[in-house]
């Protein structure tokens, strides 16, 4: 991708170009749709050629067409219709029907009213497509008009052809850049003006000018109506209109789910996460690995792995303690002296540690059922500094009763550049690597919030401490609980029952996540359409694939 995309997309519209029927004059909108003609004849504007007339009121003027057959040869004695369309203000025709002489023409007369108006005179025959003279009537008097278009905006060699046209009685911000344009005029250049000659001051008049790419798709638009200040008969007012880039722009934030299927996430989440299962499948799985932990550090053992190192005779008292183990290898109820375990005191410290325990528990089924090859990922889209953003911020697994869960930290948001492809509605075309979510870490991050939210707070180092004599001192006076308390008492300090929680947590990945980027890679279109121009997009359908590859490998 050459360019990123801020936003400027750029809607790439086709351009009816219709043709007038003054051929010497290829700049003028002659009103006519000729090149629609369905019939074998074609009428088109004689007097004035242009098919615009600007009148004062209380005048009369004779207005003609021709009638033409295939080969350009006039037809005579042929019925022709005139119709005046709109609020005339008192203006009339001669006649409404007639027919046409030796040399196709027909005219007929209007005389104009007491009222400014603006309105259509429709001429229409049998066998022709109809045309329409633009009719502008002005009881104050008339101006001319010099537009010139300027433009300071990002891609000035696309420029094309250049449109200008006036709307009546609108404001420019009432109007977008489907509204319809009266007599316009075409030039193929931005340095070169248009004028517009006798245009009513008594008018509410629009200018409006439209630049196209060589396919006739939109570039830039202006709008500028006169300072009426001005508006004098006589003058000649020059009106210079700034075009701006065609922006197309999510009017509001945008909700976008996706459906995610892997076939390796959850076998990646087992192996990754075996120590979770581990703790999982005993009833005292987590206190035991905390004593792992605590061991390990009194040893001077790995902090990674939890593992013994050599033994102290704290460490080697504290062994003594623990829970015998049982055919599972599953530290349980008693110890070697046939009183209640270590485990199980830490167990029963407070509803904190057993809650986590049943936590782990739970994560142990959830993963057995391999729910984590189905993801749902919800994401937002939404304009900001003149990008169109994309961020992920929800992620579930189709747990029983669970809702979708919103990251604790969620992924920085990312920006992305699209190509064009076709006409509106309009594919984009989501490059190779648009975006690389580090899924796992976001997996982590949901396991976390799903089973363990705030649940090591209950077992802090100097609560775990006072809970340890408190709990043993309550349950019963046997020796060898006398002499674990004088350990935990003495011996133990609250900086060590600190230092192994952190073993303890960083044995879990509870309190540290590895990153690993690019294992969720983006592809796809999204679909897009602005039907009225007006710069906000009217449908808007992301159709994304999704590739999954926990460990990375999926990197540009």
């Amino acid at each position: 991708m050459s360019k990123k995309l801020t936003l400027f997309f750029l809607i790439l519209l086709p351009v009816f170009l219709i043709p007038g029927c003054n051929n010497n004059d290829s700049t003028i909108n002659n009103n006519t749709n000729n090149q629609n003609n369905t019939g074998i004849y074609r009428l088109l504007h004689n007097n004035p050629a242009s098919g615009e007339l600007n009148l004062m009121t209380g005048v009369e003027e004779e207005i003609s067409i021709q009638l033409l057959d295939s080969e350009n040869k006039p037809i005579s004695g042929h019925p022709i219709n005139f119709l005046i369309k709109g609020s005339a203000g008192g203006s009339s025709l001669s006649k409404n029907n007639l027919q046409t002489n030796k040399n196709g023409l027909a005219s007929v007369v209007i005389s104009t009213g007491k009222t400014s108006s603006h309105f259509t005179i429709a001429v229409s025959c049998q066998n022709a497509a109809p045309i329409n003279f633009d009719v502008i009537v002005s009881s104050t008097g008339q101006a001319d008009f010099t537009i010139t278009p300027s433009y300071d905006g990002i891609q000035p060699e696309a420029f094309h052809s250049l449109d200008f046209g006036i709307i009546f009685n609108s404001t420019c911000d009432d109007i977008n850049n489907n509204s319809y344009l009266n007599r316009i005029k075409k030039t193929y250049s931005l340095e070169e003006s248009v004028k517009y000659e006798s245009l009513p001051v008594d008018f509410a008049l629009l200018f409006v000018v439209r630049g196209y790419d060589s396919s006739g798709k939109l570039i830039a638009s202006g709008c500028k109506a006169p300072d009426p200040e001005n508006l004098i008969p006589g003058n000649n007012l020059q009106l210079e209109i700034e075009l701006l880039d065609y922006l197309l722009y999510l009017s509001e934030e945008t909700t976008v789910f996706h459906e995610v299927e892997t076939n390796n996430l959850s076998s990646w989440i087992q192996n990754h996460f075996i120590n979770w299962l581990e703790i999982g499948r005993c009833n005292y799985g987590f206190t035991a690995t905390y004593l792992n932990c605590l061991i390990s550090h009194l040893e001077g053992g790995d902090p990674l792995t939890c593992s013994e190192g050599v033994e102290t005779a704290l460490s080697a008292r504290i062994k003594t303690y623990r829970g015998l183990l049982n055919s599972e290898s599953c530290r349980g109820f008693l110890n070697s002296y046939n009183g209640i375990s270590l485990e199980r005191t830490i167990n029963d410290l407070s509803p904190g540690v057993s809650t986590l325990q049943n936590n782990f528990k739970a994560f142990k089924i959830s993963l057995n059922q391999n729910n984590y090859e189905h993801l749902s990922l919800k994401s937002n889209w939404e304009n900001h500094n003149d990008q169109l953003i994309q961020t992920f911020n929800f992620i579930n697994f189709p747990l029983i009763n669970q809702e979708y869960t919103e990251f604790i930290s969620p992924p920085e948001s990312r920006s992305f550049s699209l190509e064009f492809k076709g006409n509106e509605p309009s594919p984009l075309l989501i490059s190779q690597s648009f975006i690389h979510l580090s899924l796992i870490e976001t997996v982590k991050t949901i396991i976390r919030e799903l089973f363990f939210k705030d649940t090591l707070q209950a077992i802090r180092a100097n609560e775990v401490k006072a809970r340890f004599i408190e709990y043993i001192d309550e349950i019963s006076s046997l020796s060898w609980q006398e002499e674990l308390i004088d350990i935990i008492d003495s011996e133990l300090t609250w900086e060590q029952i600190e230092t192994s929680m952190e073993y303890l947590q960083n044995f879990l990945h509870l309190n540290y996540i590895q990153p690993i980027n690019c294992d969720l890679s983006v592809t796809g279109t999204v679909n897009y359409s602005d039907e009225d121009l007006d710069g906000s997009i009217d449908s808007f359908i992301p159709e994304l694939d999704f590739q999954v590859a926990p460990t990375g490998s999926i990197c540009p």
